[in-house]
């Protein structure tokens, strides 16, 4: 299973945000699996490219006529040589106040939600998004922020 080193604001390891469909491909190889859906009549989609074998998952899209910055989800996460996957969801918490004042930010937005069972904690101005099965990280998204 590969870890992937955080990259604020850049993306994931070399896979970089600005980064095309083709792009992506280039640099991992064709995916085990793909998936488009639409909505709106078509005028908004999602495509996404799936590599188990790796933990990822490459999100693409298309809002309203423009193109959507890549989402990356993966299992294992690493951001300065901290493994975020490793942490449990008050680990989470408190690492991102610390974050929050590490990066100068301005606020610390979060979001918390369950869902069926799963638990979200999303803090979009840092474009990091986590959900747990329990207390344990079973997914995490790195999005781009502008």
């Amino acid at each position: 299973m590969f870890s992937y080193e955080l990259k604020m604001g850049e993306g994931l390891g070399s896979l970089l945000f600005k980064m095309s469909e083709k792009e992506i491909v280039k640099v991992l190889g064709p995916p085990a699996s793909k998936e488009k859906d639409l909505y709106k009549k078509g005028t908004e989609e999602v495509r996404r490219l799936f590599y188990p074998n790796m933990g990822l998952m490459v999100s693409f899209g298309k809002w309203e006529g423009e193109v959507t910055p890549i989402h990356f989800f993966t299992e294992k996460l690493v951001y300065q040589g901290d493994a975020l996957h490793k942490l449990n969801q008050y680990q989470v918490k408190n690492y991102m106040i610390g974050l929050h004042a590490k990066l100068n930010l301005e606020y610390l937005e979060e979001h918390h939600e369950e869902l069926e069972g799963e638990v979200q904690l999303f803090y979009p101005n840092v474009g990091l998004t986590f959900w747990f099965d329990g207390m344990c990280i079973n997914d995490i998204c790195v999005s781009y922020v502008e």
